[in-house]
C-alpha cells in the first residue's frame, strides 16, 4: 500500500529475466551471454522471475525494515530489478526506532557510493498511510532521508 500511497506506483510487480551458463565446445569454457560464434555449444538457459516491491514509470523501489536482517538485500534487489526493468533503483527504509543502526548505515552508505536513492520513513507514518489508504482517506507526505 505504501507503493501506491507514497509513490503512485504498482506494488508486487513480477519481472522475468533469463540467466544461465553457456558452454562453448571449442572454447571448453563457460561464460554468460551470447557468444555469437558459429561453433556448437550447449545451452542451459533458464527463465526466472523476481517480485518487485514497487514500480513507478521511473523507479523500482524495494522496501526494507530497519530491524530486518534482509535490509541489505533490499539494495541488491533494487539495483538488479532496476536493471531488468530499465528504471532507477531506490530503497525505502521503514525506520522503527528513529535512529540509524548498523544495517541502515551500511545501506545508506552503499546507496550513496552506488548512486542509488535511499530514503527513510518512520514506521508510524508508514502505518498511518496504510490505515488511511484502507479508510479511503488522504495519506500524509513522508520525509525522505
Amino acid at each position: 500500500m505504501l507503493c501506491g500511497t507514497l509513490y503512485g506506483g504498482e506494488p508486487e510487480v513480477v519481472a522475468y529475466f533469463d540467466h544461465g551458463v553457456e558452454r562453448s565446445v571449442e572454447q571448453g569454457g563457460y561464460h554468460n551471454g551470447d557468444h555469437g560464434g558459429e561453433h556448437s555449444s550447449n545451452h542451459n538457459r533458464t527463465r526466472s522471475y523476481v517480485r518487485v516491491d514497487c514500480v513507478t514509470p521511473t523507479l523500482v523501489i524495494e522496501f526494507g525494515r530497519d530491524t530486518s536482517s534482509g535490509l541489505r538485500d533490499s539494495l541488491t534487489q533494487a539495483v538488479f530489478n532496476a536493471d531488468i526493468l530499465g528504471r532507477e533503483a531506490m530503497v525505502l527504509i521503514i525506520d522503527s526506532d528513529g535512529h540509524i543502526g548498523s544495517q541502515e548505515f551500511q545501506v545508506l552508505r552503499a546507496g550513496e557510493l552506488l548512486g542509488v536513492r535511499v530514503e527513510r520513513i518512520s514506521a508510524e507514518i508508514a502505518l498511518h498511510n496504510q490505515y488511511q489508504r484502507l479508510r479511503g482517506g488522504p495519506a500524509e507526505p513522508h520525509a525522505g532521508s
